[in-house]
């Protein structure tokens, strides 16, 4: 069994969507040893869910094994992008990230948003994956606009970690189960 999700990130800071679907933000995250600014302000959001946030998640993909790596894809701030893309240039040898995000699912029959992804206990401390020697870490060159703002497209691989971390997922509202990375 896999977690996957493709999420609605332009609905995910902007205003309410008509038809209400999941959405999942980005909410703190630490790269090779720098952390990086939730300097994104959000508007109607979930109950519970962020003010601000680093990114906008737009998909999550993890194989739910202890060993298994988790993708995640989105879009982040110009400023956001610009300290990635100086750190990456000096090609860093220590891939340390440590990251916390949460996903939120519309339940239609209540009507309301519920916690469906997120670590138990965050952030979750890890590494970037890496092919060969290089971080699976890519940026856009070039924004997109979002709600009126420059965004630019985040891509990232998390290794799983050394030392197990929880997760918490949810189908539905309610208590969610615990699932074990690392």
């Amino acid at each position: 069994m896999a977690v996957q999700y493709i999420l609605d990130a332009e609905s995910g800071g902007g205003s309410a969507p008509a038809t209400p679907g999941p959405v999942a933000y980005l909410t703190s995250a630490s790269f090779f040893g720098t952390s990086l600014r939730a300097d994104l302000k959000l508007n109607a959001t979930p109950a519970g869910g962020p003010t601000s946030a680093l990114g906008l998640l737009m998909n999550i993909d993890w194989g739910e094994t202890p060993t298994a790596t988790m993708k995640f894809g989105g879009y982040i701030s110009q400023a956001s992008c610009s300290q990635l893309t100086t750190l990456l240039e000096t090609e860093p040898a220590n891939l340390a990230l440590s990251f916390s995000f949460s996903v939120f699912v519309y339940d239609a029959a209540l009507k309301e948003y519920f916690c469906a992804f997120a670590p138990a206990t965050p952030p979750l401390i890890t590494t970037l994956a890496k092919t060969g020697s290089a971080p699976e870490l890519s940026l856009s060159a070039q924004p997109v606009t979002m709600g009126g703002l420059p965004m630019y497209t985040i891509t990232f691989v998390a290794a799983a970690p050394q030392t197990q971390q929880a997760l918490n997922v949810a189908t539905a509202p309610g208590p969610p189960t615990t699932k074990t990375w690392g």
